[in-house]
């Protein structure tokens, strides 16, 4: 993992200077991921190693973002400050992925796009989150690393319970569980446009819950309309 990270770099470096230029100076910046990549070196190989290629590649960035976040606490950034500036780094990174992986499910449905035209606006649009679901799930949290159940949901929700993450147990392993909900699992929020899907969660294990649920709620164009807080249950 460590060339492929050390390729990572020039792009962290840009989102870094797009997530904390308000705060620190380019050479601050240059400072805090060289301090992180040194934490990698040194700490990197003590992370369980999964089965599973996603598994390992995120368990490797999850040390990065530990390693700014030290940084960070380093130069006098309070630990909510830190979880913050953190977050916004991290939501910049996974944003590009969705994107990468919206375009991934986009060509996968070119092959049954003469059967999708029969469907409603809402049935495509669910097939098509759940394509997207599929992407992720496949390259970078299929099991063992990750175990997740399927849940029974009506046809406009997706849904899905996982009961285990190594990512949770990570941050939990360096007492900063609170550091991996602001962020990681917050990002599970940005997934989809909450215009056309509105996300709702209960819990999640880094956050003290038994298992992370995930409910996708695809919205029909009325609902789009209507506030997160006046939505109807599933």
């Amino acid at each position: 993992m460590g060339p492929a990270l050390y390729l990572l770099k020039p792009y962290l470096l840009y989102v870094l200077r797009d997530a904390l230029g308000s705060r620190f100076d380019e050479r601050t910046r240059r400072a805090i991921l060289a301090e992180a990549y040194a934490f990698r070196r040194r700490f990197g190989r003590e992370v369980q190693r999964e089965a599973t290629f996603g598994a390992r590649v995120f368990l490797q960035l999850s040390v990065l973002v530990v390693g700014v976040y030290r940084a960070l606490i380093g130069r006098d950034c309070s630990a909510t400050e830190a979880r913050t500036l953190v977050a916004a780094v991290t939501s910049r990174v996974f944003s590009c992925m969705v994107r990468w992986a919206d375009r991934l499910s986009s060509f996968t449905a070119a092959a049954s796009k003469s059967k999708s035209k029969s469907k409603s606006k809402i049935e495509a649009e669910v097939e098509h989150f759940k394509r997207l679901n599929d992407v992720l799930g496949r390259r970078f949290f299929a099991p063992p690393a990750w175990r997740m159940e399927a849940i029974e949901s009506p046809q406009h929700v997706v849904a899905f319970d996982m009961h285990r993450c190594p990512l949770a147990e990570y941050f939990a392993s360096q007492n900063l569980s609170e550091l991996c909900v602001a962020a990681i699992c917050d990002l599970d929020f940005m997934l989809y446009d909450p215009k056309r899907v509105r996300f709702e969660r209960g819990g999640t294990i880094a956050g003290g819950s038994e298992r992370c649920d995930f409910r996708w709620r695809v919205l029909s164009e009325d609902e789009a309309t209507i506030p997160p807080s006046d939505q109807p249950p599933s």
